[in-house]
């Protein structure tokens, strides 16, 4: 079971790549050709390997932020008036980022990458905190945010990947270098968008 969900998550990340780097938006309706050539690189084999179990040893267990961002992405392509990731996900996930990377590498004598196993004190007291965030987020609005924290939750509890580790399921670095992309990519275009207002006042 385990090892079929990291597959599957693998699968979806790597369509998900090919799709932005050949820009498959702009396909229109021949997106279909992109996921078959893409399903059908999964499977070819490399010394008695398959080209999905390469993917998945270079990127081990990806967290439910980034399935989420990826399945929403590979979404809009089928269905262009989907709406795109919003912004408070981009935030919370670099946040934690934020918190959680640098105090684990040993910035601060407390490592809360620990309180993800359940055999440590603070591991309810996680849950719990995390569970609130996720109601939180949905009453105010930022369902993206909501989802991605209860698949996490639900994800740890019927222990999908071999890991026992709840930041495991919620965040990873993939989902952090997708949220920094995506937050600094709408600053530019904030950015040039103000200069060509200005430019055009300046006229």
């Amino acid at each position: 079971m385990t090892s079929l969900f990291s597959f599957f998550g693998s699968a979806l990340f790597f369509m998900a790549l090919c799709f932005a780097l050949l820009q498959v938006k702009r396909w229109g309706r021949m997106w279909v050709v992109a996921y078959v050539v893409v399903s059908v690189l999964l499977i070819i084999p490399i010394n008695h390997w398959l080209v999905i179990e390469f993917i998945r040893g270079y990127v081990s267990d990806l967290s439910m932020a980034t399935l989420f961002m990826c399945g929403l992405y590979l979404w809009q392509v089928i269905r262009p008036d989907a709406k795109k990731t919003q912004v408070s996900l981009h935030w919370f996930v670099i946040g934690i980022a934020l918190v959680l990377y640098p105090m684990s590498m040993g910035l601060t004598q407390f490592d809360p990458f620990a309180m993800g196993y359940s055999g440590n004190h603070l591991y309810n007291v996680l849950l719990l905190i995390s569970t609130a965030l996720g109601l939180l987020a949905w009453f105010m609005r930022w369902q993206h945010l909501a989802t991605v924290i209860m698949l996490a939750v639900i994800a740890n509890g019927f222990q999908l990947y071999e890991s026992q580790n709840f930041w495991v399921y919620l965040i990873d670095p993939i989902a952090v270098i997708m949220c920094l992309v995506s937050v600094l990519l709408k600053g530019c275009c904030v950015l040039f968008d103000r200069s060509k207002t200005l430019d055009i006042k300046n006229v």
